[in-house]
Order: C-alpha cells, then structure tokens, then sequence
C-alpha cells in the first residue's frame, strides 16, 4: 500500500513491510512506539489517539482521531466532505454519536496540522524532525 493507518503492534508488522516506498504511515503512538518502524523511506505520522479520543472523553472513539489526523496529511477527501458523509454511513442507531465521530475526526485533523505546521518542509520520523524532503 502506498498509505496505512496502523493501530496495533500486529498491524504495524503486517502491513509496514508491503508498503510502497515513500509511503505515509499514520502511526497509533499511543500503542506503538514510533522507533519500531524500522523504515526509513516512509513519512510516518505519530499521533496519540488514545490520549486524544481520552481528551473527547470517548475513548472508543481513537480511529476516528488517526482518520481525521489521515485525512489531513493526504489531503484525499476534505474533513468536512468526511464529516458529512458520516450521517450516512452510521446506521440511524448510532446517529447520537455523530457529534462525539466529528469531534474525533477534527481533533485528529488538528493534531496532524498542527504537527505539519511546527515542520514545515520536513518529513516527520519517529516523532520527531528528520531529514528535509
């Protein structure tokens, strides 16, 4: 793949070996320490999401932050177009979790901005400033 969010250490050694060099790999920091990526042709993303689906109170919610934090890295879809496709994805049951989904997902989208920004024009690895593109 030439782009994977990975949650779990049994993703993370799944998948990070099939990915395409260059890649972008979205990395749950919060279960997997960024220095396991023994890659070094990705731009690898750490985001927190556990601690920041805990900040929303709604811990179940973390895919939902490395989706946002995704969205805006790549740039596939807008995060508003994502958030309002929600409504109709989500069965109508789980609609009153729709507000708790787009917090999640804009939380993420922040937190990816907000770390691109504090790097401009250099590739994130393990967390921290690596070497510029």
């Amino acid at each position: 793949p030439q782009s994977c969010i990975i949650m779990s250490k049994s993703a993370l050694e799944k998948y990070v070996p099939r990915m395409k060099p260059q890649g972008v790999l979205l990395l749950n920091s919060s279960l997997i320490d960024p220095q396991e990526v023994m890659r070094k042709d990705l731009d690898i993303v750490p985001v927190p999401a556990y601690e920041i689906a805990q900040e929303l109170h709604h811990e179940r919610l973390a895919n939902m932050v490395v989706l946002g934090a995704f969205v805006e890295k790549t740039k596939v879809v807008s995060v508003d177009s994502l958030i309002a496709a929600l409504p109709r994805t989500f069965e109508e049951r789980y609609h009153h979790l729709l507000k708790a989904n787009a917090d999640a997902i804009r939380k993420g989208a922040q937190f990816a901005w907000a770390l691109m920004a504090n790097y401009p024009g250099v590739k994130i690895v393990g967390g921290r400033k690596g070497a510029k593109e």
